[in-house]
């Protein structure tokens, strides 16, 4: 009875440290702006590159940390899932349950679009069927109390991924006037959702006032003392943007430092959860603490 009694012990512990090792890291942030008053105190989860990692069964412990955060709506910035469902529906379960409690809206990363036209076409039917907005290159407007919030989703060109450090890089960097060749500059405050954050000058020069992006895995080392990553996945060295907020005038973004990836490619970098809660700045400007 005893040694029953002891494995019983054993395996509940053992349970609970692999349900602990499958909770992310919630990351709060507020942004303030010069939005609607309708939309003051909004909550935004922010998922990105999860890379098929499954936080246990149908990703319930993500789900979960997600309904603590309390959203008012979630954004998936990319590199959900590179298998179409046919070859694993895991990932594709996991959106459907958060969309079934709230708006997911989604925007595709370099890991979908480098599949085959129709493996790619497949993964965004997929992530439709589960009940996320699938936003390629298009607009969804939130509504409150008779205002509205535009979110941008850009599905960026697969040769704008990769290292900017030679001349035919340089020449086919992503600009203010391409992204205004995709939308028109907003008139107003709006959230642009981005995989990639590289091209954040530009997507402030467009007109964004928060860009919300992932891709860099948070510099895959994270560095004691040092907000920045050691490495994009371009390879580069030190990425400007790896992972945390930035401002540029006043376009603010926050970048996830990623849900997944192989771990041996993370280094002291637990899987993240960001949760972004629009806050309306007085009249005379934001608060200065913030």
């Amino acid at each position: 009875m005893r040694k029953r009694t002891a494995a019983a012990l054993l395996c509940a512990a053992g349970a609970a440290a692999l349900g602990a090792s499958c909770v992310p890291r919630t990351v709060r942030y507020d942004v303030w702006a010069d939005l609607p008053a309708a939309f003051d105190g909004l909550r935004i989860a922010h998922l990105s590159d999860l890379h098929g990692r499954r936080f246990g069964k149908d990703g319930r412990f993500l789900v979960e940390a997600v309904r603590r955060a309390r959203p008012d709506l979630a954004v998936f910035t990319g590199d959900l899932e590179e298998l179409p469902p046919e070859e694993d529906p895991r990932a594709y379960r996991l959106l459907h349950a958060l969309a079934a409690e709230l708006t997911v809206l989604y925007v595709p990363g370099n890991h979908e679009q480098r599949q085959t036209p129709a493996r790619y076409a497949r993964i965004l039917e997929a992530v439709r069927r589960a009940g996320a907005v699938c936003l390629c290159n298009e607009r969804y407007t939130l509504r409150r109390a008779g205002a509205s919030l535009p979110f941008y989703g850009l599905e960026l060109p697969l040769r704008y991924y990769h290292a900017q450090y030679d001349a035919e890089s340089r020449a086919s960097y992503f600009s203010a006037s391409r992204l205004a060749a995709v939308f028109p500059p907003p008139q107003g405050f709006c959230v642009l959702l981005a995989h990639d954050p590289l091209f954040f000058p530009a997507y402030a020069r467009w007109g964004a006032g928060l860009v919300l992006a992932g891709h860099m895995h948070g510099g895959a080392v994270a560095l004691a003392g040092a907000q920045g990553g050691l490495l994009s996945p371009e390879r580069e060295f030190f990425p400007r943007f790896s992972g945390g907020r930035y401002r540029l005038g006043r376009a603010q973004m926050v970048v996830s430092r990623g849900l997944g990836g192989k771990p041996a490619l993370r280094f002291g970098l637990p899987p993240e959860l960001p949760v972004i809660t629009l806050r309306k700045e007085p009249s005379h400007g934001s608060p200065a603490n913030h």
